[in-house]
């Protein structure tokens, strides 16, 4: 094998991992308390039909409630605190 033939074998193993792949999500139902409903969490999430919220699991957002404690962190969909309020999708 010469030399050119190993290097372009070791850029094509390289590049296996870096293929797109979705990432696993969560759905969480409307009356679940947790940072993924709350109308507070900057991250990115999709609702359903006024009674469900899909978002990725690793999905991280930043609190923009003035009064938590976890105020202006990035925090998980499975965070929650006692400032929550349901997502404005959510509450009609």
């Amino acid at each position: 094998m010469t030399r050119r033939n190993l290097l372009a074998v070791l850029a094509g193993l390289a590049t296996v991992g870096l293929t797109a792949r979705p990432a696993p999500a969560m759905s969480f139902d409307r009356d679940q308390i947790r940072c993924a409903t709350c109308n507070y969490w900057e991250g990115t999430r999709k609702a359903h039909a006024e009674t469900r919220v899909d978002v990725e699991v690793f999905e991280r957002g930043r609190c923009g409630n003035m009064d938590s404690p976890y105020r202006n962190l990035w925090v998980g969909i499975l965070n929650s605190c006692p400032q929550y309020i349901i997502w404005d999708r959510l509450s009609s």
